[in-house]
């Protein structure tokens, strides 16, 4: 820590004190995401299940803005994006939801 006039200089920050600080604020972030993904794959990934390989969707029945009539799914998107990228990864058949998740 810098010095200034036997005092501690104000506008220097502590390189250790901002490193913990990032690195808890990161673990937290990790617990609440890990615990979240939890609680959504019990309720909605193991629900859903794989999409069938087959689909018969007519015309336009589904869009890109369709999302727009549901605000929890943007909410999801915005907060969740590993969470929601896992389930997709699982309905669609090209990796189970964990490994879709972390990677």
């Amino acid at each position: 820590m810098r010095m200034v006039g036997g005092m501690p200089d104000p506008d220097v920050d502590d390189a250790n004190t901002d490193f913990y600080y990032w690195l808890t604020v990161l673990l937290i972030s990790a617990i609440l995401m890990a615990i979240f993904a939890c609680v959504y794959k019990k309720k909605v990934v193991d629900e859903v299940g794989e999409i069938p390989k087959v689909l018969n969707i007519s015309s336009n029945e589904l869009n890109l803005f369709e999302c727009i009539k549901k605000p929890q799914t943007i909410l999801h998107v915005i907060f969740c994006m590993p969470v929601v990228l896992g389930k997709n990864y699982n309905a669609a058949g090209v990796m189970p939801f964990w490994p879709g998740c972390i990677f």
